[in-house]
This record gives C-alpha cells, sequence and structure tokens, in this order.
C-alpha cells in the first residue's frame, strides 16, 4: 500500500516516495468522516455504473471484491475529479495510467455522473462552511 486511511486514529498516512496517493487516502477520510457518502444514495448511481462496466476477466476473485467495495470506488472516484479538473498535481497520477488501469477505466467513462456527485458535494461543503452558529 502506497497510503492508508485509518479511522480508528482519524489519520491519513501515505509514502513520501509516493505522494499521488494522498487524494485517494484523504477522499477514504472525507468519506468516512461524512457517514460514509460510498453507501449513500446520492453515490449509488456511479457504484452501480463501475460495477456494471469493471472489466474483471484478468483480476482474481479478491482483486476484484477490493476494487469493488463502495470505499475504493468513492477514492477512485475523487482521484479521477481532481485530475480531470486539475485539482491533483502530484498527489494524483496521470490520466494516462488511469486509463491504462482497469480499475479506474468505468470511472472515466462516468466522468459526467462523478462531476455532479462531487460538484454538488463541494458546493454542498461551501454552504456549510459558510454558516455562522448562533450562539
Amino acid at each position: 500500500a502506497l497510503g492508508l486511511y485509518a479511522p480508528s486514529l482519524n489519520a491519513v498516512a501515505v509514502d513520501p516516495r509516493a505522494p499521488r496517493s494522498l487524494v485517494h487516502e484523504f477522499a477514504h477520510a472525507y468519506d468516512f468522516e461524512k457517514g460514509q457518502l460510498s453507501v449513500q444514495e446520492g453515490f449509488s448511481n456511479i457504484l452501480r455504473y463501475f460495477r456494471e462496466n469493471f472489466d474483471t476477466k484478468d483480476i482474481g476473485e479478491r482483486r476484484r471484491d477490493y476494487y469493488e467495495t463502495p470505499t475504493e470506488i468513492f477514492a477512485r472516484a475523487w482521484e479521477i475529479f481532481a485530475a480531470v479538473h486539475g485539482a491533483g498535481g502530484s498527489f494524483v497520477d496521470t490520466m494516462e495510467f488511469y486509463q491504462a488501469n482497469a480499475a479506474y477505466r468505468p470511472l472515466i467513462d462516468a466522468i459526467d455522473m462523478i462531476d455532479e456527485y462531487f460538484l454538488g458535494i463541494l458546493s454542498d461543503a461551501r454552504s456549510e462552511a459558510g454558516r455562522v452558529e448562533e450562539p
């Protein structure tokens, strides 16, 4: 693993030789901290699309099961979103890497759904951050 998110420690760890995993691990943290968005209705279309279009012919069952978990799909979708929008810098990989990797390809094809979903999340987060609590 090039990185991991440990919810019990509220910590993200990333191999400094592989900063490209940071966005992925932060996506796991955000997903968990916001009540596991990856298993909520709003993400279900992306989840379904991925599972229906994921080419598993050269992937073992254990690896396939891992790639198909909602939390992994959420984190990889966030990576694609960041890379497409130029928001990841060295903390995401190249689109060539993602296109060559079967675990990302369906997400590239679903970029319109991913954009709609994550732009909505970002809009909600901005609105929430702008609210001032009354004493």
